[in-house]
């Protein structure tokens, strides 16, 4: 699931919260709740039960969770009717098997980390993995996407959640570290095709019609096959959908030569 919102959808669900010092919030931070509201967005329409999200610190994780007390930052403001529980690596196990076990108990959960839920974690009613600003690293993408993947009772769908937001933010991050949005649905791609022979059929129509510069269409067409498309209210959907696609080929086509397919 890749979602787009804009500022002015952004503002609006802060101004019906209460929050009136929007002017003030600077663009990391409205990255951020951009994250927050459209993941809520997302988990509402595709009844989402059991959700593990990966942030690129253990504060950023700690503050969606809303344990350090900034509570318009927290994802439980949004969604008061979600569980949201928190692990890292410097809790105790006693601790780390308290809040799996609420975990498992509660209707709707979610579960903030860094990189604790990827190897020897067993949660097969995990039905999402969503990615807020993740570190490079296929292997640990691969790992986490496999949370979702796994058949659980009469399950038929498991997601993963990218949020999409404003160029210029990913601009100005550090490139050697993060990767942007389209990097990690390209990875999330190429992981689950690796299990998946479905996808992997898919994915080597992509392949083609990349390597051979086909119609633009043609590659949008090939892409719907495999990613699904959410927009706020303030989203053109096809401009958002058209750039969106363009960006994920641009991807593919540059990673050629460079490990991340062949």
């Amino acid at each position: 699931i890749s979602v787009g919102l804009t500022n002015a959808q952004i503002n609006r669900e802060l101004m019906q919260r209460g929050v009136t010092d929007i002017d003030n919030i600077d663009n990391i931070r409205t990255h951020w709740l951009g994250n927050v509201l459209s993941f809520v967005q997302a988990a509402k329409k595709y009844n989402l039960k059991k959700t593990f999200i990966y942030c690129n610190s253990v504060p950023a994780a700690k503050k969606l969770a809303g344990l350090d007390g900034d509570t318009i930052a927290s994802i439980k403001y949004y969604f008061p009717e979600a569980e949201v529980f928190h692990v890292n690596g410097e809790m105790t196990a006693a601790e780390r098997k308290r809040e799996f076990d609420a975990f498992h108990k509660a209707d709707i959960a979610i579960m903030t980390n860094v990189k604790c839920l990827t190897e020897g974690i067993d949660c097969p009613s995990v039905d999402c993995v969503a990615f807020f600003q993740p570190r490079k690293g296929v292997v640990e993408i691969t790992q986490a996407t496999g949370r979702a993947m796994r058949k659980h009772g009469s399950r038929k769908c498991g997601y993963v959640f990218v949020p999409i937001y404003d160029e210029d933010f990913y601009n100005g991050q550090n490139e050697d570290q993060y990767l942007s949005p389209y990097e990690v649905i390209r990875d999330v791609i190429i992981a689950l095709a690796q299990h998946n022979d479905e996808l992997l059929e898919r994915l080597n129509v992509l392949y083609k019609l990349i390597s051979t510069e086909r119609p633009e269409g043609e590659t949008q067409r090939a892409l719907e096959d495999i990613i699904g498309i959410e927009a706020g209210h303030d989203v053109n959907y096809e401009e958002f959908k058209r750039s969106l696609y363009a960006k994920i080929a641009d991807i593919f086509r540059s990673s050629r030569g460079k490990g991340t397919w062949q």
